[in-house]
């Protein structure tokens, strides 16, 4: 009964490590999963930023093509479109430009291109460069309300160096935020995909942790529940056998009792014969005088009580 409590304490012993390592196997990944879902969070948030920029995007060029076609009024402006790639967009630019002064220059220098006049550079100590507005490669497509997409450069570069202010809008190739905020959002959401994929698996990982964690909790209460019943079975073995004992000693007490009532019943028989005898007239003859003696220990020949306790106690001690 001893070894088996011990083997039992060190197995309950063993389960209960095993279930704490579980408890905290499914700690670690209640803390990834609840990590996952905040960057799933993130993720959407930032997803619903980059569709809100190009909505915004959107706007803007919607807006713009508005204008372009107020500029164009019908003229050949479609022909901007014709130079565009895959994934680019048509971007215009309008920069109000101050009259020209001997302290103050214009400082735009132009060159003829394919389809136009080209912004060759820009002096940054000019009005054009202080406006921050004009890049190299814009194509002038309007100077004060006048289409000059298709002008020759002579009569582009007498426009821009006239001493007069000008209303300059210029064209100019840009990527294409909308196909940008596209693929952003695809990538964004194949990300977003996968990490619900791992969030499934990290859910269906911690259900087979809680439900391995449940078998050991009800193997734990039924190993328990057999120690204590062996516990208490070998407890009551040893209370029956300690009962037995008592049982048997008690027999042999009472056996030793009944063994020495026997001999106390005798020897009080043996007493009161003894005292009987003591009590008759004795015969006339030289020897009275010490059988007189010699059983009546302490009493007269004459007195006629019985014999009280206290005279049987002394009789018991004085002959056995």
């Amino acid at each position: 009964a001893e070894y088996g409590k011990q083997w039992y304490q060190r197995r309950v012993r063993g389960l209960e490590n095993a279930l704490l390592a579980q408890e905290k196997a499914l700690e670690a990944y209640k803390n990834s999963e609840a990590s996952a879902k905040d960057e799933l969070g993130k993720l959407e948030k930032e997803l619903e930023v980059t569709h809100q920029a190009a909505r915004r995007r959107d706007e803007e060029v919607r807006k713009l093509k508005k204008e372009v076609e107020k500029a164009k009024k019908g003229s050949s402006m479609y022909n901007l479109c014709n130079v565009l790639k895959p994934g680019e967009t048509l971007e215009l630019v309008s920069v109000d430009l101050p009259a020209i002064t001997q302290q103050l220059p214009r400082g735009i220098y132009l060159q003829a291109g394919q389809h136009g006049v080209y912004v060759e550079s820009v002096d940054s100590n000019g009005s054009a460069g202080r406006t921050n507005r004009l890049r190299t490669g814009d194509r002038v497509v309007e100077i004060n309300l006048s289409d000059v997409s298709n002008g020759s450069f002579d009569a582009v570069s007498r426009e821009i160096d006239s001493p007069r202010a000008l209303q300059l809008v210029v064209a100019r190739v840009a990527p294409d935020v909308r196909i940008e905020s596209k693929l952003r959002a695809e990538a964004l959401k194949d990300q977003l995909k996968g990490l619900v994929g791992d969030l499934d698996k990290t859910t269906k990982h911690c259900q087979g942790l809680q439900e391995e964690m449940s078998t050991l909790k009800d193997e734990l209460a039924g190993l328990k529940a057999k120690q204590k019943s062996e516990l208490s079975s070998a407890s009551n073995q040893k209370n029956l056998e300690e009962l037995q004992n008592l049982k048997a000693l008690l027999a042999q007490k009472e056996q030793y009792l009944k063994t020495l009532e026997t001999t106390v019943k005798s020897k009080n028989e043996l007493l009161v014969t003894m005292e009987m005898d003591s009590h008759r007239t004795p015969r006339h003859t030289p020897n009275s005088s010490l059988h007189n003696n010699s059983f009546s220990p302490g009493l007269s020949s004459t007195t006629k009580a019985s014999p009280t306790k206290g005279d049987i106690n002394d009789l018991v001690n004085k002959y056995g």
